[in-house]
């Protein structure tokens, strides 16, 4: 889960034939593209992908990437530590990672299915039979998706609640603990916090979703396929629908605390929306 903060990842290279992931951090402002923004920050994380991240309340920021690695970094980009977590295949892809905001919590989604506790570069627990797509944590619980699942999970990692036929693909909580999910065929869902679907149905045709965040005021902010972006009440109420300026996939989003949504694409540009879509 991205939470209210202006970071994002950059997405990687080729170089010299080798796939070199790289993590930035850029302070938001009225720039739309990246080379545009002033880096505060650049730190390389190898032969790898980096695939997901979150930040907590302290500043320090939390990677995951397609080489089972999950990475801690303090404000001025120095590794802090490195987990490498094991892996059955040769697929290693860590999906998902999210922290609480003090970062004392640390969850992972990886592709084999699991869904991992990690504390001090460590792994702590995991959990098999969990989503292979996003994480999200919400206090004491936490939460992994996939295509038409969702689950709710424990502080220990036991699975609090399974749910077929809901999006799955990206998840965000609001603060009354109601789940949302989107994902394929521009699916949106709404589960309430003991499972129970309260809705779910395409608010956008033919489009699949890639990130979702709430805003504080709690609406429902979602991107995805072909830069598409949409806002809509928590009620499902459609508040505007864009196609942002910058190309590519959405593949991140942040809302702000002045209702502004940083935008990330999977070409790695970026842009800025007001609460009104422009």
């Amino acid at each position: 889960m991205v939470r209210n903060r202006r970071w994002t990842f950059r997405p990687s290279c080729s170089c010299g034939g080798d796939e070199v992931g790289y993590l930035s951090r850029f302070p938001g402002g009225s720039a739309e593209k990246i080379p545009e923004i002033e880096y505060l920050w650049a730190a390389e994380t190898g032969n790898t992908s980096v695939r997901c991240i979150d930040t907590d309340g302290l500043g320090y920021v939390y990677s995951g990437a397609t080489d089972g690695t999950v990475r801690k970094f303090d404000k001025g980009g120095r590794e802090v530590w490195c987990c490498l977590l094991e892996f059955p295949s040769i697929n290693k892809l860590v999906a998902g990672v999210a922290c609480n905001s003090d970062g004392s919590e640390l969850r992972a989604t990886c592709v084999d299915s699991t869904h991992r506790a990690i504390k001090d570069g460590l792994e702590i627990w995991r959990y098999t039979g969990a989503g292979n797509v996003s994480a999200v944590i919400d206090g004491e619980y936490s939460y992994s998706g996939k295509v038409g699942m969702v689950y709710k999970h424990s502080a220990t990692g036991d699975t609090i609640f399974s749910v077929s036929g809901a999006k799955g693909s990206c998840l965000a909580v609001d603060v009354g603990g109601n789940v949302f999910g989107a994902g394929t065929g521009g699916g949106l869902t709404k589960l309430d916090q003991d499972g129970l679907i309260l809705w779910s149905e395409s608010v956008w045709s033919g489009s699949t979703f890639y990130c979702i965040s709430i805003t504080p005021a709690g609406d429902i902010c979602v991107g995805g396929l072909g830069n598409r972006l949409m806002s809509l009440s928590r009620d499902r109420e459609e508040i505007w629908r864009r196609m942002t300026p910058v190309g590519g996939s959405i593949r991140g989003i942040s809302p702000d605390s002045d209702e502004n949504i940083h935008v990330m694409t999977q070409s790695g540009q970026y842009t800025k929306v007001n609460k009104c879509g422009f």
